[in-house]
């Protein structure tokens, strides 16, 4: 088992947008913004990529943040 956190890179880009979140969780997202999760997540790597981060689990996306100054 390896954890690493790496910043964005297009090479996730698949992982990210298809990410699996708990359904709690994306009606979280979806009620932030009125956006559906998968729209949210394209609109995010779109607009934010240079600032976000993925948390890595044996290579495969689990997570993601941002990270602004």
């Amino acid at each position: 088992m390896k954890v690493t956190i790496v910043p964005y890179k297009k090479k996730y880009y698949e992982q990210v947008r298809d990410l699996k979140l708990k359904e709690d969780d994306k009606k979280e997202v979806e009620a932030s913004n009125g956006l559906p999760f998968r729209r949210t997540v394209i609109r995010t790597l779109n607009t934010h990529s240079d600032s976000m981060y993925l948390i890595l689990y044996d290579d495969t996306v689990s997570g993601i943040f941002g990270v602004i100054p």
